[in-house]
């Protein structure tokens, strides 16, 4: 009798222990099942993952934690869910850990993919209890898998896994200590950056007025830390969002419309040459993803959409976003041609064009996915009025569409990252009154 207790208090410890394990992972995935960007914005900032496979990880990574979190609660195969999940730890652990020898601040987009204000020091203080945390529950996971090997110890290993609840439980602070936060609000918030205040994280934006929450006028707003400051620059024409979290605000999915060399001269793109409402688009000639060369003439007598993209674009706001609203708009009966230029023709190969191509309708022969020589590709983001310059790795660059008619001339241009699909198809309706 004396003899199988130990062996009932094991058996418990385990079952606590894989419980333990399964329930933090069946509430991490959660969040990010219901929100693939904003947990591809997470992965984007550890800057550790190919940026080509950021929104595919963000769709899969967060369904093997479901997974592997049922299967450790239900016991089917909790085993293998037992290990996997161990090793998903380990290297969540050494995300955490290389960006904090880089001393990077990231939010760790754990339990939550919403972007949250706070200080280079308070993420930095996070990411470093983040560690204790994950490698408690590393700890949970050796103990409930390797239980079956260890009988032996039993008492000693019965007491290391209290030990690691404990630390485990010491991290999860109780909701009541934490003050309920009132649910956010964003906004679209558009303007010109006259200072940036690297050491507060700060830029002051010359802003039009915010339908619905305040005037134009000239103000500071806190940058969130996933923004690259050296990115930007005073005199640069912005749109952004504008999330106001009770008392606090910030900026974020910031993107450059226009940039200006100084604050007061002349823009990098000259008006001028936009090719207005109501005015011939200029002819262009580029190769699309099967490679073929094509004009823009060649759609005349059916109605074009174009826009800008390139396919190692790490934010979801952006690019991908282009990509789905035009999709939305190729799934009407108004049949448009979309032609999509990348700004990144050094990489964006036709090849590499034919691949991002299949996530929309190719097949229908609506699609060009466009690329060019540089001379060419600038010139026809000048006449849509599309700012685009490399940073690095990654392109800055503003989101333009625009709706031309099948006499070649522009129905309608839409920027920023608010604009509907139901915009281009307005523009498209209104060939048909």
């Amino acid at each position: 009798m004396n003899a199988a207790r130990p062996s009932l208090l094991l058996r418990s410890a385990v079952l606590i222990g894989r419980l333990v394990l399964g329930a933090v992972f069946i509430v991490a995935a959660g969040p990010k099942i219901m929100d693939p960007p904003g947990f591809a914005h997470m992965i984007a900032n550890y800057r550790l993952f190919p940026l080509s496979l950021v929104h595919a990880a963000a769709l899969v990574l967060p369904w093997i934690e479901m997974l592997c979190g049922l299967a450790l609660v239900s016991g089917v195969f909790w085993r293998t869910a037992g290990k996997l999940a161990a090793a998903m730890l380990v290297v969540f652990i050494l995300a955490i850990g290389t960006n904090l020898a880089r001393d990077r601040a990231v939010q760790c987009g754990c339990f939550d993919v919403h972007a949250a204000q706070k200080t280079h020091a308070e993420l930095i203080g996070e990411m470093r209890w983040v560690l204790v945390r994950d490698g408690a529950l590393v700890a949970v996971a050796v103990f409930v898998l390797g239980i079956g090997k260890r009988r032996s110890r039993r008492g000693t290993a019965a007491g290391a896994l209290l030990g690691v609840l404990l630390i485990a439980a010491a991290g999860c602070r109780p909701a009541a200590e934490r003050p309920a936060a009132p649910a956010a609000t964003s906004h679209a918030l558009r303007g010109v950056i006259t200072a940036i205040d690297a050491q507060r994280r700060e830029i002051t934006v010359e802003h039009e007025a915010v339908p619905g929450y305040m005037g134009a006028m000239t103000m500071p707003f806190p940058v969130d830390p996933a923004v690259r400051l050296d990115a930007l620059a005073p005199g640069d024409e912005i749109t952004a969002r504008l999330v106001v979290d009770g008392s606090r605000s910030r900026l974020d999915e910031i993107s450059v419309i226009a940039r200006k060399k100084t604050p007061g001269e002349t823009p990098a793109i000259d008006p001028a040459k936009i090719a207005a409402v109501g005015r011939p688009f200029p002819d262009f000639r580029l190769v699309d993803q099967d490679g073929r060369s094509f004009a823009l003439s060649d759609f005349r007598g059916k109605p074009v959409v174009l826009s800008f993209i390139y396919t190692r674009c790490p934010l979801p706001w952006a690019c991908p976003a282009t990509v789905a609203r035009l999709a939305r708009v190729g799934a009407s009966d108004l049949a448009p041609h979309f032609v999509l230029v990348t700004l990144d023709p050094k990489n964006d190969t036709p090849a590499v064009l034919h691949d991002y191509a299949r996530q929309v309708d190719v097949g229908s022969g609506r699609w060009s996915f466009a690329t060019g020589n540089p001379e060419a590709i600038a010139a026809v983001a000048e006449h849509a009025g599309a700012f685009f310059e490399r940073d690095g790795s990654s392109i800055t660059h503003s989101l333009v569409v625009v709706t031309i008619g099948p006499d070649g001339t522009v129905l309608g241009r839409h920027e920023g990252r608010d604009w509907k699909h139901e915009d281009v198809l307005a523009d498209l309706a209104a060939l048909r009154k």
